[in-house]
């Protein structure tokens, strides 16, 4: 039997803080956030993602922000 996946977030660190501002806040881009996260950390450890489509759609709009 296979052990259960678990993503361990470090509550101290930057981009965590943030994510629980936009909570807080009802922030824009929450979602999108927490998914693009999630992608990472499973491309981090080599598994596939469930959505290529969409994690490049958010990256591009993460990034566009991010340069604005």
């Amino acid at each position: 039997m296979a052990s259960a996946r678990v993503l361990e977030l470090n509550p101290k660190h930057p981009l965590i803080k943030r994510l629980a501002e936009l909570a807080k806040d009802g922030g824009d881009g929450l979602d999108d956030a927490a998914h693009l996260l999630l992608d990472q950390a499973r491309i981090a450890e080599g598994e596939p993602l469930a959505d290529p489509a969409n994690f490049s759609r958010r990256l591009s709009l993460m990034m566009e922000k991010g340069l604005a």
